[in-house]
């Protein structure tokens, strides 16, 4: 084995294996780390699949899967039923009470204020003043839609 030469001339063989090994390593590893890339973009894609217990499986909308039977996706791809989420998603967006992802991936309003969401009452204890106001426009939600349904199928 050859000594290293002052001045930093030649690297004996073995480092030069090594660091040849090195690399080769960096390289695969960059390759893997480029395919997972592209499976992460590709999952954020929704798709759908039969699922283990003769359901339909749609992902892509979030952490876990949307899984129903036939009927429950037949239903759902239903125009009346399409056309209730979309006026249900309207009134919603209309009163505020529907948030989306910010720059950073935290829940904000409207505004693109930080989201706050009502605090449950626990057993036994008073609802606080942010759990009513949201019961308030829950119902006031409910009414509203209500109305706009009748006056549509009428």
């Amino acid at each position: 084995m050859g000594a290293l030469k002052q001045g930093g001339a030649a690297a004996p063989p073995i480092l030069d294996s090594a660091t040849a090994d090195l690399q080769a390593q960096l390289d695969a590893l960059q390759k893997e780390n480029d395919r997972l890339k592209a499976e992460k973009i590709r999952a954020a894609s929704p798709s759908f699949k039969p699922g283990p217990k003769g359901t339909g499986c749609l992902y892509g909308f979030g952490k876990n899967p949307v899984t129903l039977y036939k009927a429950g996706w037949e239903r759902l791809l239903d125009p009346e039923v399409q056309g209730l989420i979309r006026q249900g998603l309207d009134l919603a967006e209309e009163m505020g009470m529907l948030s989306h992802k910010g720059p950073d991936g935290k829940a904000v309003n409207a505004d693109g204020e930080p989201w706050q969401e009502p605090v449950r009452p626990g057993k036994g204890e008073e609802p606080g003043q942010g759990w009513l106001r949201f019961e308030e426009r829950k119902a006031e939600y409910t009414v509203t839609l209500s109305k706009r349904l009748e006056t549509a199928t009428s």
